[in-house]
């Protein structure tokens, strides 16, 4: 019966398992275990699996696969709210199927410890089997925030500020959406002709602290200009009161905004937020001299991107369907709903991690993408990167210094590197952290084949 079918196994019955199984493609079956067999009857989302045709399963998932067809093609989705749960199951599937082709693992689990043990497993399977399983960790937040900037260009709100093109953006509120912004745009906006300024609130009073040790060679380089090399401006404003006239006060001080995004780790507050930031924005206009059109069609600035879990109150704003008594649009986008993190194209859409590879192998062996993590999500980085340095560089020369500079804001800010006279990665150390011209003719060369 399930021949002509993928199956898809869910190791838990939640909201953010239900949604991504809501978007995979027909045909397909859906499996969800890792129910109590008393509960299921009462289960407040059994009823929706019934009604969309899905399989309750009363056992754990590692007994269900046990039991199963192991010749059938099959997604294991380990998904879990605990992520330490995921990291088990995942060892014990392993263990059980790494060398079936047919397998496909995907754990959701964000630590530290869990990418080691991964790429360990991952390195072991690929030493040992031809065809062994595929395994990834799955991080959906960072890949809703670099399929965000894959499709919104940070470029095209750049202003001219003393004849220079400025890419001014302010982050409020450094939770799991907001930080992982931060690190993002400061190797995405890395451009010939481009400067990055970033103004950080939180709430916290050892926000430059938490940042400095999570990214320190980005501290390093902060307000440095240096030719060939990665250059941002970065201001953090702790123990911010967003309710407060100060708050305002600084926000009107800043030089012409681009972006604004918002993540205080609280729905109700990111939305009131961006209302009142658009009105403060609105207001600043009109004691300039300008009058704000407030039209679904029209292109208000700055952009305002708030994190908003809700479906229903997300689909509002990235349609434009919230306006006031007069009809003026908010012009508020929103991310962090679970139909886009948690969806089939996120997760399951193999084409970018394809066309990754691909870049990958211009210069380093193929088996390593598959067995680190490490080469998949840097290569991914410069792909993503890759449209605009082609379309906004003048010269290959100059696409050759852009990723060069990308790549260190990346190994600095998502990686955690700094500089070393030589390269020690458990150290997180790297000679190549340096400007363009110091570079060897190999290293250059490197830069230059990434952008063909």
């Amino acid at each position: 019966m399930n021949d002509n079918k993928q199956i898809y196994i869910f190791s838990q019955l939640n909201e953010e398992a239900l949604t991504l199984a809501h978007s995979v493609p027909s045909p397909a079956v859906m499996q969800f275990t890792g129910l109590d067999g008393s509960s299921v009857q009462n289960h407040p989302l059994s009823l929706t699996c019934e009604k969309l045709g899905y399989t309750l399963i009363t056992k754990n998932i590692i007994r269900h696969l046990s039991e199963s067809d192991n010749s059938l093609p099959k997604k294991v989705i380990l998904i879990n709210r605990d992520e330490e749960k995921n990291l088990q199951d995942a060892m014990a599937v392993n263990q059980l199927y790494a060398s079936c082709s047919q397998y496909e693992l995907y754990c959701f689990c964000s630590t530290t410890e869990s990418e080691c043990i991964i790429d360990n497993m991952n390195q072991r399977n690929f030493t040992e089997y031809l065809q062994p399983m595929k395994l990834r960790r799955v991080l959906p937040i960072r890949n809703e925030v670099y399929h965000y900037l894959q499709t919104h260009s940070p470029f095209s709100s750049a202003h001219s500020i003393r004849g220079e093109r400025w890419i001014n953006i302010v982050i409020l509120g450094m939770n799991h959406y907001g930080l992982e912004m931060w690190k993002a745009l400061l190797w995405f906006c890395q451009m010939e002709g481009y400067f990055l300024r970033l103004d950080v609130f939180d709430v916290s009073s050892d926000l430059e602290d938490r940042l400095g040790e999570e990214c320190p060679g980005i501290l390093e380089r902060n307000g440095i200009p240096r030719i060939g090399e990665d250059y941002y401006d970065i201001h953090f404003y702790p123990d911010t009161n967003y309710s407060s006239r100060s708050f305002y006060q600084k926000l009107s001080r800043l030089p012409q905004t681009s972006w604004v995004i918002t993540d205080t780790g609280s729905d109700r507050t990111n939305f009131d937020l961006a209302i009142k930031l658009r009105r403060h924005y609105s207001g600043m206009q009109i004691d300039q001299g300008q009058l704000p059109e407030h039209l679904p069609e029209s292109i208000q600035t700055p952009k305002i991107v708030s994190v908003i879990h809700d479906d229903y109150l997300s689909s509002l704003l990235n349609n434009n369907q919230l306006c006031n008594f007069r009809g003026q649009c908010y012009q508020i986008e929103a991310i962090g709903q679970n139909t886009s993190a948690f969806s089939y194209q996120s997760l399951f859409d193999d084409t970018l991690e394809k066309q990754a590879f691909e870049m990958h192998i211009r210069w380093f062996p193929a088996q390593e993408f598959e067995m680190f993590e490490y080469f998949r999500r840097s290569s991914i980085a410069s792909l993503l990167h890759l449209p605009y340095r082609t379309t906004l560089c003048d010269s290959k020369e100059s696409a050759a210094i852009t990723e060069h500079r990308r790549w260190c804001a990346y190994m600095r800010s998502t990686e955690g590197y700094t500089y070393g006279i030589a390269r020690d990665d458990l150290a997180r150390r790297h000679p190549s952290l340096t400007a363009f011209d110091n570079l060897s003719q190999i290293e250059k060369k490197k830069d230059e084949v990434m952008n063909n």
